[in-house]
């Protein structure tokens, strides 16, 4: 229960993704088709994450292989989880409050135009990406395969993109009411990035318990009085 939870905490601050949101909050204001350019949109960042997760896990599990029955999955899945906390850790202390005037507003909402535009924000923002590699840590380490690994991936896409559906959806219903104040919404991010901020705050606590987490494993600290099994199965991995 305890990694599944772990999970779902990377998995929604996964989905606070602004560029993904305001992204899909100027298609929804910018033209009268948004429900298709939104759906292509978000199918284009659900895709690249979810083969982002194959390959990792892929990749991970290779290397594993390659280790000829050494027990390098789960030191591997908790030195990467370790790596993760530092980045997530540094990127919310010292990241910027400001994102450079914000995202622009798409030149063409043509199908092909916002496709391209959900690929580039999947594969730009690398600093979101850094949960699901934590995420993918974990899964390592708890000795999952791709195969059982892939529902996982399947339902933690689809948090990270469900803030945008609920936009989604609540445009269908009320657009005339929202329209406002979603266009109010971008204005603000552009001027005062609260937004940003709460982001960062969140990544740093996340970040915090991933590298404890991984301290802990790797007996980093010398007071922790962890017990025998825990022991044995460190020294003899």
């Amino acid at each position: 229960m305890g990694t599944f939870a772990t999970l779902l905490g990377l998995a929604v601050l996964d989905s606070i993704n602004f560029s993904a949101i305001i992204g899909t909050l100027y298609l929804l204001t910018g033209t009268d088709r948004f429900r298709s350019r939104v759906s292509t949109y978000l199918a284009a960042l659900y895709l690249v994450y979810f083969l982002f997760g194959v390959l990792l896990i892929s990749g991970i599990g290779l290397l594993g292989r390659i280790g000829d029955g050494i027990a390098v999955d789960e030191r591997t899945g908790y030195a990467i989880q370790g790596v993760v906390g530092v980045l997530l850790f540094a990127y919310g202390l010292f990241g910027r409050t400001k994102s450079g005037g914000g995202a622009r507003r798409p030149r063409s909402f043509g199908l092909v135009a916002v496709f391209l535009a959900g690929l580039a924000v999947a594969v730009l923002e690398a600093a979101t990406a850094l949960p699901y590699i934590g995420a993918v840590a974990i899964l390592t380490r708890e000795n999952y395969g791709l195969v059982e690994a892939l529902p996982i991936l399947v339902v933690y896409n689809i948090i990270f993109i469900l803030p945008c559906l609920v936009l989604l959806f609540a445009f269908s219903v009320r657009g005339d009411a929202l329209r406002g104040r979603f266009q109010a919404f971008i204005d603000r991010q552009r001027d005062r990035n609260t937004g940003r901020k709460t982001f960062l705050l969140i990544a740093a606590i996340v970040g915090f318990f991933l590298l404890r987490d991984s301290l802990l494993y790797f007996e980093f600290f010398g007071f922790v009085d962890l017990p025998d099994d825990i022991r044995e199965r460190i020294g003899n991995p």
